[in-house]
């Protein structure tokens, strides 16, 4: 789709004329949650709060500005682990949850990283990481994939991308503060990741000045939501975010807020 739009409040209307369709259908999604959860995995649990940073490595451009200001706890989402991996950064954990088949060949193994695998997670995922340390947690969003989960004692909400539900899932392990890195929502150039993607050079729309696609435009509906829910908490959580995109764009101008 070719478009130019000028404010960041037709993000609701973009949205409500082009729904983003899930990736997989309701019964593969379940199947993944089943096979997942028969595999006997550790599972992430609640932690009580604490003063630790946790630094977010999403996989937008900017990342390759900021990766060297990371501090803290930091965690990679889905291919930013090979990313921070070539940077001689070694990160805690990396989260996925992309429930498609193709995720296992865009990820590494590492002895020293955790491996906190949604149980939306494709068989494949799984196999390749067998005998990593992997922590299992549950999505929460699609509605076959919940009730497959009928074992599970938590479910995790939150944003429809691994760079956002890292905030969720942090959260429920105690951090209140959070570094947010490449969560752009933007394209530069024709890249669409601080690393080769297959969706380089997609077909764009313009936003704000920002070059972007209907996923992006979501994820930036979902960290509006996500941040307007925090807020409401109450419990001192700070999220601060890093480089320059769409997103943070957005963010900044309070005048770009959904309408």
């Amino acid at each position: 789709m070719d478009a130019k739009i000028e404010d960041a409040g037709a993000v609701s209307r973009i949205l409500e004329q082009f729904p983003v369709k899930v990736c997989v259908d309701d019964d593969d999604m379940a199947e993944n949650v089943r096979s997942a959860m028969s595999r006997g995995l550790r599972e992430a649990g609640p932690c009580a709060p604490h003063d630790r940073i946790l630094s977010i490595a999403a996989g937008g451009p900017s990342l390759e500005d900021t990766w060297r200001d990371l501090t803290g706890v930091i965690v990679a989402a889905n291919a930013s682990l090979g990313f921070l991996l070539e940077k001689g950064v070694t990160p805690w954990a990396c989260g996925i949850m992309d429930p498609r088949p193709h995720i296992a060949d865009l990820i590494e193994r590492h002895p020293d990283v955790f491996f906190f695998l949604g149980s939306t997670c494709h068989p494949r995922v799984f196999d390749k990481l067998k005998g990593c340390k992997i922590v299992l947690w549950h999505p929460l969003g699609v509605q076959s994939a919940v009730m497959s989960a009928g074992g599970a004692k938590y479910l995790i909400d939150g944003g429809s991308t691994m760079g956002l539900r890292w905030l969720t899932l942090g959260h429920f392990m105690g951090f209140r503060k959070f570094h947010c890195h490449g969560l752009d929502s933007s394209f530069r150039g024709v890249k669409t990741h601080a690393y080769p993607d297959y969706r380089d050079g997609m077909k764009q729309m313009e936003l704000c000045g920002y070059q972007t696609s209907l996923n992006f435009i979501a994820q930036i509906r979902d960290w509006i939501e996500g941040k307007a829910v925090f807020n409401s908490l109450g419990d001192g959580t700070e999220l601060k975010l890093f480089g320059d995109g769409l997103l943070q764009h957005i963010d900044r101008e309070r005048s770009c807020l959904m309408s």
